[in-house]
């Protein structure tokens, strides 16, 4: 059998986070993007576009604790799936604490898609938090009693399986098996902290370079991951 997905964030492609020093927790996450066209070329890739929210940096060089995630996602994953997009909601953390929604929905490519995180509890035995695709409430996940999570970001996130069942990583050697166009724009980004809007600083990170894939913070509220080199 194999595993239901690599390590937590080695399997990052590139990716833009902000962390909350305001003192306030994070009261709210919100982002739209669109469901992008499908890959040129489809073999035994899983791609993952998400904003989410974390309880520890996400930091090139470390691995994450724990993490909070409304998925877009093409291909096959322990939520299930196939060659197709489709959305869901997860929590993992390293304790191999995997925490899903009730199943995934399929959608189409050119639709519009918000994902939200909201933190609807806060007591001494932690945090509660929701995590849905608006519009969508089969995609809606609450997690209970979890460290306070401070670090948002906006990821793209790609594995391959191998024949021997193993993920292989860095996952993307074909260019082509990215989606085909040259990037998804996660705009509409609305941060809270204790009820009031963030004018964020978005910081750009990269994990494999190999297709060019890379990040750009546009604005507050815009971050575009570009899925190959610039053209020149």
């Amino acid at each position: 059998m194999q595993d239901p997905n690599p390590p937590l964030d080695e399997s990052w492609v590139s990716y833009a986070y902000w962390e909350n020093t305001t003192g306030k927790p994070i009261t709210s996450f919100k982002t739209t993007w669109t469901v992008p066209p499908a890959p040129q070329t489809q073999l035994s890739q899983t791609l993952f576009l998400f904003n989410s929210i974390l309880n520890a940096p996400p930091d090139p060089s470390g691995t994450l604790n724990g993490i909070l995630q409304p998925v877009l996602q093409w291909g096959i994953s322990a939520a299930g799936g196939g060659q197709y997009w489709s959305i869901g909601s997860w929590y993992v953390d390293t304790d191999s604490n995997l925490q899903l929604c009730p199943q995934l929905t399929q959608v189409e490519e050119g639709q519009d898609i918000t994902g939200v995180m909201t933190l609807t509890g806060q007591s001494d035995d932690g945090f509660t938090y929701t995590c849905e695709f608006e519009g969508y409430p089969d995609s809606s996940l609450t997690v209970e009693n979890i460290a306070e999570l401070k670090y948002c970001s906006h990821v793209l996130e790609a594995f391959v399986r191998s024949d021997s069942k193993k993920w292989e990583l860095p996952a993307i050697k074909d260019c082509s098996q990215y989606p085909n166009t040259d990037k998804t724009a996660f705009s509409s980004i609305e941060i809270e902290t204790g009820g009031e809007i963030q004018e964020v600083q978005w910081t750009p990170a990269i994990k494999d370079p190999s297709c060019g894939s890379h990040a750009i913070a546009v604005s507050a509220s815009e971050v575009d991951i570009y899925y190959r080199s610039d053209p020149s």
